[in-house]
């Protein structure tokens, strides 16, 4: 066993310890919504710390990523300042980070969702150190006991983890289940009403059309910014606009996709129905663009679901049969210029 292997697994296995902190905290919050923020957050950032670096030197590498955390620390106490005086922002917050990842080291194949965690960590500090304990806070349910639970349950699984697999599971729980479990309570604590919702979905569309717009550069220049090595094998050009995966750049334009969808199928406006229309087509050209058939296929079934409430389950249904019979008949007659098999 070479040195750096042998230094592998005692960083994992020394992962152990921490990962029983975040089920114990997390089983606390059961109890209390507060302490669903406080003891995960706790249990992540001993996550962080208990992992040690494989080399004995800290590199330049290493010191710049030290430096990023930094940062992102300000930043998050700057936000939660912010967020303390206007607690909606936090879900408008979220919304605009949540399609951004970076790659904190060199080398990552997609990133991890930094700006995200940034207003996680700021709606966090806010509820601890300014709002902790409200007296008009809504009683913990079902489904949050379920969440924690989740969590919980994840933390003892990963007790008899392999030493090999530790790794993955440390990095599903710090990186996933215990940053959206923060969220999820952040966002409850929120008054939702339709203004903050039209807001959210006005931010999402905004995203959308951006990126579209980010993705018809590349298409022009036949050049993507992330993830250069999309296109080497491949016998046609895909865009993924900011994002690593072009299939997830196009299920991003398929979800809002939908959401336009079901907020024009109730209006009357004649002016906004025009401009729904417009939207759908932009969206639609980013879609194809990125050549995303999964995409595709989900768009159609978020149609049908949206045209049934609308409309009726029958009537949506021949819709999307029509529609997916004139696919398969367009795929066959031009399946070489279409890219599709």
């Amino acid at each position: 066993m070479t040195e750096s292997e042998s230094l592998s697994r005692k960083s994992l296995a020394r992962c152990r310890r921490p990962v029983i902190k975040i089920g114990s905290a997390v089983l606390q919050g059961m109890t209390d919504a507060g302490s669903l923020v406080v003891g995960p957050s706790a249990g992540g950032a001993a996550v962080s710390a208990a992992a040690p670096a494989t080399s004995r030197t800290l590199d330049r590498r290493r010191f710049s990523a030290l430096c990023d955390d930094v940062a992102a620390v300000a930043l998050a106490g700057g936000v939660a300042l912010v967020v303390r005086d206007r607690p909606r922002l936090l879900a408008l917050g979220a919304v605009a980070a949540l399609p951004f990842r970076f790659s904190v080291l060199a080398g990552g194949t997609g990133g991890v969702l930094l700006p995200l965690y940034v207003v996680i960590a700021a709606g966090g500090l806010a509820l601890v150190v300014w709002d902790r304990g409200r007296a008009d806070e809504a009683p913990i349910g079902l489904l949050e006991r379920a969440l924690a639970g989740f969590v919980v349950l994840y933390g003892i699984q990963a007790l008899y983890t392999p030493t090999a697999s530790l790794g993955k599971a440390v990095e599903e729980v710090g990186f996933f289940l215990v940053p959206f479990a923060l969220l999820f309570v952040l966002l409850r604590r929120l008054e939702w009403d339709r203004a903050l919702v039209v807001r959210c979905a006005a931010v999402v569309v905004a995203l959308a059309v951006a990126f579209v717009g980010v993705g018809a550069v590349e298409y022009a220049s036949r050049h993507v910014l992330f993830n250069t090595a999309l296109n080497n094998n491949e016998r046609f050009f895909r865009v993924n606009s900011l994002f690593y995966d072009p299939n997830v750049f196009g299920r991003f334009l398929a979800l809002t996709a939908v959401l336009v969808a079901a907020a024009t199928v109730w209006e009357s406006d004649r002016r906004r129905l025009l401009a729904a229309a417009g939207l759908l087509a932009v969206l639609w050209l980013g879609l194809a663009a990125s050549v995303s058939q999964s995409s595709m296929v989900a768009l159609l079934a978020g149609l049908v679901v949206v045209g049934a409430a609308r409309f009726s389950v029958r009537s949506s249904v021949a819709a999307a049969a029509v529609l997916v019979a004139a696919g398969v008949v367009i795929a066959i007659a031009a399946s070489g210029r279409l890219h599709l098999n």
